[in-house]
């Protein structure tokens, strides 16, 4: 059987995008779908971070908070 993989990559200030990443790797780990999640620490000013196998996911997923009416 395939096994499916998640990838949520997320940014966080006040901690709610990061409980909302953490509510779906869990539900993706009760529908046996391993997720891999990627926090964008402090400031991120579109530095770039290592690019994964996007072909390796089956989902991709991102968060960020909005500030202003746009995302961070």
């Amino acid at each position: 059987m395939r096994s499916f993989k998640a990838l949520i990559i997320y940014s966080s200030i006040t901690g709610n995008t990061e409980k909302v990443a953490m509510v779906f790797a869990e539900t993706f780990r009760e529908y046996n779908i391993e997720p891999t999640l990627i926090k964008l620490e402090g400031a991120y000013l579109g530095e770039k971070i290592p690019d994964p196998d996007r072909d390796a996911y089956d989902f991709l997923l991102f968060g960020s908070p909005v500030i202003a009416s746009l995302p961070y």
